[in-house]
């Protein structure tokens, strides 16, 4: 039986959303860790915390929630006792344990920075700022020089090449293929692939293409790579707003058709179906594929890096099995594979 695939543009449709509650309230949950663990709140602090982007307070959770996670394996129960301010050697014996647990020096740091902000936040004394925490950072900066950027004899994993072989020929697949395309020939940040839109890459002599990002150099794009993203918005039915965003794929199966079943021959417990005696209408498999109206999250930018380099292993387009192959694409950044090319095909400006 054929299947039916509808593509609906921006508008057309609604994009699923998921049904298992509100998003967390980032900044409600900072103020009630200030003043869980610091003492009062400073009548200013929503204002100064409404400054910083979700993100960022996400960071500040995430990381104090690490920090409490250890403190609590250290002394067994924390109840009612404040973290803030923290010990100095408490924060140089959790550095030391990051270690051991074989976070990277970038994870350390931030960690560290978070615990240094909710300090401040809280106007409280920074506790990182120890002769013996100092050294051991200084060590983390020698070990830690952005590995995934340094340039060395062994081939990487991951080429954008075997990442775009990897795309499927559907609307997600296209815009894949056309977000990888601009961002790793263009050398985008993920913050400046999510503030592309549709109007700053226009046609240019020879099939290529401009691309007019504000704050950056006009940059030239390759035929293929304007074809991949004309591909993309025509498909996706993209004229105006955000360039890249959120494609939901909705699947239903197929199934044949049945007659009316002679009363006779009709179990005692049959269901009546959709008509009388057991019939029930045939109906196709389809995939509707739902384009939104918003553009892409950071997050979902690093999982389409990740999902394709998966899709890649799957199809044995790079020799990675096991563990080995869950590292390389764990450790997979996008701004990674622009920094890989040789130095006369990456464009400049960044």
């Amino acid at each position: 039986m054929d299947r039916i695939i509808s593509i609906y543009a921006p508008g057309e449709a609604s994009v699923p959303v998921r049904g298992s509650g509100q998003a967390a309230d980032r900044l409600a949950q900072v103020v009630a860790l200030v003043r869980e663990h610091g003492g009062a709140v400073d009548a200013d602090l929503r204002s100064v915390l409404a400054a910083r982007a979700p993100a960022s307070l996400k960071a500040l959770v995430n990381d104090f929630s690490d920090y409490r996670a250890f403190i609590a394996r250290m002394e067994g129960r924390i109840d009612g006792r404040p973290l803030l301010p923290a010990d100095p050697a408490e924060v140089l014996a959790y550095v030391q344990d990051c270690r051991v647990h074989g976070q990277k020096p970038a994870t350390i740091r931030r960690r560290l920075a978070s615990l240094r902000a909710l300090h401040g936040l809280a106007g409280l004394a920074d506790p990182t700022g120890s002769p013996q925490l100092r050294a051991m950072l200084r060590g983390l900066a020698a070990q830690g020089v952005a590995a995934p950027l340094q340039v060395g004899s062994r081939e990487p994993a991951f080429t954008l090449e075997i990442l775009l072989e990897a795309c499927e020929d559907t609307p997600p697949g296209l815009r894949d293929a056309a977000l990888l395309a601009v961002a790793c020939e263009a050398g985008l940040k993920v913050s400046q692939v999510l503030a592309l839109e549709a109007g700053q890459v226009v046609p240019a002599a020879e099939g290529q293409g401009l691309l007019r990002l504000a704050g950056v150099q006009e940059r030239v794009l390759t035929g293929e790579t304007f074809q991949r993203v004309d591909r993309w918005c025509r498909a996706a039915g993209i004229a105006e707003g955000a360039l890249f965003r959120r494609v939901a794929v909705v699947r239903a199966k197929g199934r044949e058709g049945r007659g009316p079943v002679p009363l006779a021959k009709l179990a005692w417990n049959a269901r009546a179906g959709d008509g009388h005696l057991g019939e029930r209408q045939a109906r196709a498999a389809r995939t509707d594929y739902v384009v939104g109206e918003n553009g892409l999250t950071a997050a979902a930018v690093r999982d389409i890096v990740r999902k394709v380099a998966g899709r890649a292993a799957d199809l044995g387009l790079v020799a990675l099995q096991g563990r080995e192959r869950e590292a390389a694409i764990a450790a997979l950044r996008l701004q990674s594979l622009w920094c890989r090319r040789a130095p006369d095909e990456t464009v400049g400006g960044d």
